[in-house]
């Protein structure tokens, strides 16, 4: 063996086994070998798509359409009559039984006992407690039932179909007032308007009556706002105006069906015998305001692209 064939030799034998710092820049290694196109193609943006859920859009994947929601529930049964049931599940009953029967009970408790009384005259003293007990739980229950219409139509505007579970959210004493305040101020600057038209000028019955119709036209919308805003800034009639013209048609499909249908029930019920007519006018109404806040809350959020509370 030649003394070259050696000396390359033992080049070979003392090259490293790994490249390092002091390795001449200008050894070639093995290339790895080159990765198929089978391989590359999961890294093309057809693919990274492809791999985005469906119900996700791609440029707003934190925004879903109510229709894309898959977590709203359906109606079960046709929308004219599941709107009717909107109160009957375990807590729309339970609040419509708390609500209309405890003050029901206590009024009947306290006509028993004043009917008593003129027999035996020392039930007097307990008709009267009961009397001031049924006062006081009827302003409770109407405070709380005010509550829950608006918590109604807030479930509503998500896209639920069935009375709301409150079950340990019961607001305490001053949202109760602050907010049956705001709903009550609403309802008396509508009927203030009507009461002070009637007296100051004495119109003719289709004048006060066309004046009715337009008030109770452009309440529900006041109504959406003042729960919506939590403000009384909802009197804003420029405001409500606006997002009446938006909705116009969806609004008048909504409204002058609920302001017949409680008009035919108001005088229905009047034409009924006492006290039939004033429990059924009451459980009437109880219920009504239920099924109400419900449609009300579906407009909305059928409407909710058009309605903007600002």
């Amino acid at each position: 063996m030649t003394d070259s064939a050696f000396d390359d030799q033992a080049f070979l034998d003392n090259l490293p086994d790994e490249p390092s710092a002091e390795t001449d820049e200008h050894v070639s290694w093995p290339v790895p070998e080159a990765e198929s196109p089978r391989s590359l193609r999961r890294f093309t943006d057809e693919d990274l798509l492809a791999e985005i859920p469906e119900e996700e859009d791609p440029l707003y994947p934190d925004i879903l359409t109510p229709q894309e929601d898959s977590s709203i529930p359906k109606r079960p049964t046709p929308w004219f009559i599941d709107i009717f049931l909107y109160p009957l599940n375990r807590t729309g009953a339970l609040n419509l039984a708390v609500t209309f029967g405890v003050p029901l009970v206590l009024i009947f408790l306290t006509l028993g006992c004043i009917a008593i009384a003129k027999v035996a005259p020392i039930l007097i003293f307990v008709a009267v407690p009961l009397a001031m007990g049924a006062l006081i739980a009827t302003l409770l229950m109407c405070l709380y039932l005010g509550w829950y219409v608006t918590e109604c139509v807030r479930s509503s505007s998500e896209g639920n179909v069935r009375a709301p579970d409150t079950i340990g959210q019961t607001p305490g004493m001053f949202e109760l007032f602050a907010l049956c305040f705001q709903v009550f101020l609403c309802g008396m600057v509508f009927l203030g308007m009507s009461w002070s038209f009637q007296a100051s000028f004495m119109p003719p019955a289709w004048v006060q009556q066309t004046l009715d119709a337009v008030l109770a036209f452009l309440l529900p919308m006041t109504f959406l706002s003042i729960i919506f805003l939590d403000s009384i800034r909802g009197l804003n009639p420029l405001l409500n105006l606006k997002l009446i013209c938006f909705t116009f048609l969806p609004y008048c499909g909504v409204v002058i069906p609920l302001v017949l249908a409680h008009k035919a029930l108001f005088w229905a019920c009047l034409h009924l015998p006492d006290p039939i007519g004033l429990i059924t006018l009451a459980l009437c109404e109880v219920y009504g305001a239920m099924v109400s806040a419900h449609v009300l809350g579906r407009f909305a959020w059928k409407q909710q692209h058009k309605l903007i509370w600002e």
